[in-house]
C-alpha cells in the first residue's frame, strides 16, 4: 500500500515518512486529550462569564435527616453520598445545587448548608397521598429548572425523573448506590419497571467499583462508554485510637444484611462487649425479631436510628467492624470503620478486592467459622492488627477523601454543561 501511495504521489520513501508524520502531528494536535480538556475549560469559562451557573439537583427522599438537625429520620448509604456531594458542590459558587426530599412537615424550601433544600410529596399510600404524588414531585422539579438531574438508589423517582428529563431536554446521571441496582433483583414488580425505565434511559452513570461498571455494561452493552467509576467520598477527620473496647455491627433491617450472624457471634465470645446499630430502614419486623432473639445475650446491646454523626463516636470505640451482608455496592460504614482505624471483618462482600488487596482486614469467604477464627486473631496478633487498621485509614486517604473525588465529580457535570452549549 505504501509503495502505491508513492507512486501515485511520485515521492520517495522519505517524501511519505515526513507526509505522515505531519498528518500524525495535525491529528495529535487537534484531538489530543489535553486540547479536548482545554476548549472544554474555554467553552465553560464562557458559559460562567455570562453568568449561568451550573444548575443540579439532586433527587434523593430520605435525605433531610442529614440536613436538619432536629429531625430524626431514616437514612442510609446512598442519602449520606448525596448529601456530602450536594453541600461540597454548594460550596462552590460556580453551582447552582437544589436538593428535592420527601414533605415530612419542614418549611417548601430551605437553605441549609448552601443547598436549597425543597420538599415534594408526603410518603404514604392512601389514594390521597397517590393522587398528589406526581404533581408535588413535578412541581419540585420545576421549581429548580436544573440542567441536570442527579439520581441515586432504586426507586419510581428514578424512572419518573428520566422521563421528565427526557420531555424537558435535561441530562440525568444515575450514581449507583449497591450492586442491586443492576444485578436484576429490583426489576420485578410496577415499581421496578419504572425504575429500569430510569436506568436504562440515564444520560451518564457513576459506578463505585469496578464490579459496578462490569455489571452495568454487561446489562447495557451501549452504555459502556457512559459509564465513570467515582468511589464513595467521605469527610475525613482525625480521629482518637485509643479506649477501643467493642465489636460493631450497623446497617438496615433487611434480608441481605443477616444481622443474625452478629448474635451468633455474640453468643461465641462472651467475653467481649458486641454493639448493634439496627436501623429500622427496610423491614420493621427484623428488628423486633432480632431484639427478640437477643434477650439473654447479656454482651450485646442493640440500638436503633440515630443522627450519622452519633454513630461516628461507636466507630471510634470499635476494635473492628462487622459485615454480614450477601451484596453491598461500597458501604459508608466502611469508609467510617477506616477513619477510626477499625479492621473490617466481612463474612462475604468485597468490593473489588479492596480488603484483601491493601490488607485492611479480614475476608471470610461466607464462612461463619472464618469469621470467628478472624475475630480470633484480631485479639491474639497485635501486630497484624496494627498493621490492617494503619493500611486501611491509609487506603481511605487515599481513594475516598471527598477533597479529591469532588473534583472528578466537577469533570463530568462541567463536560456536561459543555456538550450542551456547543448544540
Amino acid at each position: 500500500l505504501a509503495n502505491k501511495i508513492r507512486e501515485v504521489l511520485d515521492i520517495g520513501t522519505e517524501g511519505l515518512d515526513v507526509i505522515t508524520e505531519r498528518a500524525f502531528g495535525a491529528v495529535k494536535d487537534e484531538y489530543s486529550q489535553d486540547k479536548m480538556t482545554r476548549n472544554y475549560e474555554e467553552l465553560f469559562n464562557k458559559v460562567i462569564d455570562r453568568g449561568k451557573k451550573i444548575k443540579v439537583c439532586f433527587i434523593s427522599m430520605f435525605t433531610y435527616p442529614l440536613f436538619s438537625r432536629d429531625f430524626r429520620g431514616k437514612f442510609g448509604g446512598s442519602e449520606l453520598q448525596m448529601s456530602l456531594l450536594s453541600k461540597e458542590l454548594a460550596k462552590n459558587q460556580e453551582y447552582d445545587i437544589s436538593m428535592l426530599v420527601l414533605d415530612v412537615g419542614q418549611k417548601r424550601r430551605q437553605n441549609i448548608a448552601g443547598v436549597n433544600v425543597i420538599k415534594t410529596y408526603r410518603r404514604g399510600k392512601d389514594i390521597f397521598n397517590l393522587i398528589l404524588f406526581p404533581f408535588k414531585f413535578l412541581g419540585g422539579i420545576i421549581s429548580t429548572n436544573p440542567h441536570m438531574f442527579i439520581c441515586r438508589a432504586a426507586g419510581v423517582e428514578v424512572g419518573i425523573t428520566a422521563l421528565i428529563s427526557k420531555i424537558l431536554r435535561k441530562k440525568m446521571i444515575y450514581s449507583l448506590g449497591s450492586n442491586g441496582d443492576v444485578d436484576g433483583s429490583l426489576f420485578s414488580g410496577f415499581t421496578g419497571r419504572i425504575f429500569k425505565f430510569g436506568l436504562k434511559n440515564s444520560d451518564f452513570y457513576i459506578a463505585q467499583s469496578k464490579d459496578q461498571s462490569d455489571m452495568l455494561s454487561e446489562l447495557y452493552p451501549s452504555k459502556k462508554d457512559k459509564i465513570k467509576i467515582i468511589k464513595n467520598s467521605f469527610v475525613i477527620t482525625d480521629e482518637k485510637t485509643q479506649n477501643k473496647d467493642i465489636i460493631l455491627w450497623a446497617g438496615r433491617s433487611a434480608e441481605l444484611k443477616r444481622p443474625e450472624v452478629f448474635l451468633r457471634l455474640a453468643k461465641d465470645f462472651p467475653d467481649q462487649k458486641f454493639i448493634m446499630i439496627l436501623s429500622e430502614a427496610g423491614r420493621p419486623w427484623i428488628q423486633e425479631k432480632i431484639k427478640r432473639d437477643s434477650k439473654g445475650i447479656n454482651n450485646l446491646k442493640i440500638l436503633g436510628d440515630m443522627k450519622f454523626e452519633e454513630t461516628q463516636s461507636f466507630f471510634s470505640r470499635s476494635v473492628a467492624f462487622v459485615n454480614t451482608s450477601t451484596v453491598e455496592g461500597f458501604p459508608n460504614t466502611f469508609l467510617q470503620a477506616a477513619n477510626s482505624y477499625s479492621p473490617i471483618l466481612s463474612l462475604k462482600v468485597d468490593p473489588d478486592g479492596f480488603i484483601s488487596k491493601n490488607d485492611c482486614g479480614y475476608v471470610c469467604d461466607d464462612k461463619y467459622e472464618n469469621l470467628k477464627e478472624s475475630l480470633k486473631k484480631i485479639f491474639n496478633d497485635k501486630e497484624s492488627y496494627g498493621r490492617k487498621a494503619q493500611n486501611f485509614r491509609k487506603y481511605l486517604e487515599k481513594e475516598h477523601d471527598i477533597n479529591n473525588n469532588i473534583k472528578e465529580w466537577k469533570a463530568v457535570l462541567k463536560n456536561f454543561i459543555c456538550q450542551k452549549s456547543k448544540k
